[in-house]
């Protein structure tokens, strides 16, 4: 439904106007933070572990619990994300997002045994869930017609500069055995502080605001995110424009719903049943509404409680084209890319990237840093990302990155389909005692 709505909101912007581009680009910085914390958490994970699972003796079902507790909470963020951000608004919910993230950084870096490590991740899990649904919108939100386009993809450049970051601070702090990993987790609540401090004075959603009937609200926001030389007029006009948008969407959905949802008198909202008593301040606000062609705060409510998900799969359009996102943002994570993000290093050191020398250090230095190659290596072909998409058709590049990806993959799988044929048999052991794991590797290789 956002969507549809920016979309309805671009066919209207006069690009003639020439808004100030500083503040829409500073707040969508500060915002994209939050898929900076997400790319951090992905890839800073791969690195840890190798310390993690010597340091609190862990299994290998253990680990994979681990990587994964931040995943099962980021699912349930997401959900919970959409609905706040409906209720009390899109700046709120990044902030809680931002308390939530830094709590979870810091119970990961003081971390005293499996427990409470498993605890910052579920916790960093649910602050990264409710900043993905929240961020991206609210960057859509306060961007300038002209510049969206650009200003959302900054967004998935942070993840992808998150982990190029989480793959340095891997490899500056794993040679300390004994604490290297607790800053690896914890200084991840660095960014989420300065994400915190910062939005404490950043402005709300302007077409938030407007769909709430708060017009004056929106008024300065919008005065405050392009600039004193956006003048009267012009805010007026673009409040205006999201009006419309939001007006349009209402008839259009209004002339496609099916009689039995119009005859349905559950549906039907009175006016009457929406203006909440004792909100006094709101009529002044409703006569000025009025009186500037805009909705009302009660009319808002009304026109908000309609755009609602179950109306959206009533509608054929829009039913479509939610199953066409869903579906290729389920592919997208179907394809493994996670997977390979997540496991990096230790796919780099199954694959015996570290060699066999006694230099253990080195190793993991050496699978580290490459890690952090890899993650190096999104980040630089998310750069030229929005060139593409902007260049060529969309299916297109689709297929394209398809294809290179499942290459890649089966490039993955008959490398280590060559390694278990070709390479000298080795027993595999939790690492529970290490006087026996090496009587039983000395064993194995003086029978080989």
């Amino acid at each position: 439904m956002a969507t549809r709505l920016i979309d309805r909101e671009d066919n209207l912007v006069d690009r003639t106007i020439c808004h100030s581009w500083v503040c829409p680009v500073v707040i969508t910085c500060l915002s994209a933070l939050g898929g900076f914390l997400f790319g951090y958490d992905t890839g800073v994970i791969s690195g840890a572990m190798i310390q993690l699972r010597e340091h609190f003796n862990l299994s290998y079902a253990y680990q994979e619990i681990i990587v994964s507790i931040s995943l099962l909470a980021a699912a349930i963020g997401c959900p919970v994300s959409a609905v706040l951000s409906d209720y009390i608004g899109r700046k709120i919910v990044i902030i809680i997002a931002s308390v939530i993230f830094t709590i979870g950084a810091i119970v990961m870096g003081v971390s005293y045994d499996k427990i409470s490590l498993l605890t910052g991740r579920l916790i960093v899990g649910l602050g990264i869930g409710v900043a993905s649904m929240s961020v991206p919108v609210y960057i859509a939100e306060i961007s300038p017609g002209h510049m969206r386009g650009a200003l959302v993809t900054l967004n998935t450049v942070f993840i992808t500069a998150g982990q190029v970051v989480a793959g340095i601070v891997d490899a500056i702090f794993i040679s300390d055995e004994v604490n290297g990993w607790r800053y690896m987790l914890g200084i991840g609540g660095i960014p989420s502080f300065i994400q915190l401090v910062a939005f404490i004075n950043m402005p709300e959603s302007p077409r938030w605001l407007v769909q709430h009937g708060q017009t004056q609200k929106a008024r300065v926001a919008l005065q405050r995110i392009y600039g004193e030389s956006f003048v009267t007029i012009q805010i007026e006009n673009e409040i205006q424009r999201m009006v419309e948008a939001l007006r349009d969407v209402e008839l259009s959905e209004t002339s496609q719903a099916t009689s039995d949802v119009v005859q349905n008198s559950n549906a039907n909202i009175d006016e009457e049943d929406c203006i909440l008593p004792g909100k006094t301040s709101q009529f002044s606000e409703d006569a000025r509404n009025r009186d500037n062609g805009l909705p009302s705060v009660s009319e808002s409510s009304c026109l908000r409680s309609k755009l609602t998900l179950i109306r959206m799969l009533r509608l054929k359009t829009t039913r479509r084209a939610l199953f066409i996102g869903c579906g290729l943002q389920m592919f997208q994570q179907f394809v493994g890319i996670n997977t390979v993000m997540y496991y990096s290093a230790e796919i780099l050191s199954m694959a015996g990237i570290g060699g066999m020398n006694n230099n253990k250090k080195g190793e993991n230095a050496k699978i580290v840093w490459l890690s952090a190659l890899v993650a190096f290596a999104n980040f630089l072909f998310s750069l030229g990302a929005p060139w593409i998409v902007n260049t060529f058709k969309r299916r297109l590049v689709l297929y394209c990155s398809l294809t290179g990806v499942f290459l890649s993959l089966v490039v993955l799988a008959v490398s280590f389909q060559l390694i278990t044929s070709y390479s000298i048999p080795v027993s595999v052991v939790e690492s529970t005692n290490v006087t026996a794991v090496g009587v039983n590797i000395h064993t194995s290789c003086s029978k080989a």
